[in-house]
């Protein structure tokens, strides 16, 4: 990219990248002017993440461990990070069954909504 000629450089305003500090850097250095934009994928990796940090974190204050088969909010994992669209009508009745049976607060379903 420093082979640009300078004109070229100025003229960008955005940049698409991924999260990570070296690539973040990088884009500092040769484009300092221009504005970073997160691309989907990563914003939504980072929303997933949260949420099942949440959830981890529910489960092992009221059950005191994680991540067991038998657990509701384990079992309700994948719904939890899948596609809204993507959920059926029964997905849905399950995932809000063993928020019920898994959640007594709220924490993970309000995680979900945000």
């Amino acid at each position: 990219m420093q082979r640009r000629p300078r004109s070229w450089l100025t003229g960008i305003r955005w940049g698409v990248l991924d999260l990570s500090g070296p690539y973040r850097a990088a884009f500092d250095t040769a484009l300092p002017h221009a504005k970073q934009v997160a691309d989907p994928f990563h914003m939504v990796r980072l929303g997933n993440d949260a949420l099942d940090d949440v959830r981890r974190r529910v489960q092992n204050r009221t059950l005191g461990h994680r991540d067991r088969k038998e657990d509701p909010l384990y079992r309700a994992r994948k719904l939890l990070v899948s596609a809204s669209e993507n959920i059926t009508d029964s997905g849905r009745v399950r995932l809000r069954g063993l928020l019920d049976a898994g959640d007594p607060y709220g924490e993970v379903r309000d995680a979900w909504h945000r």
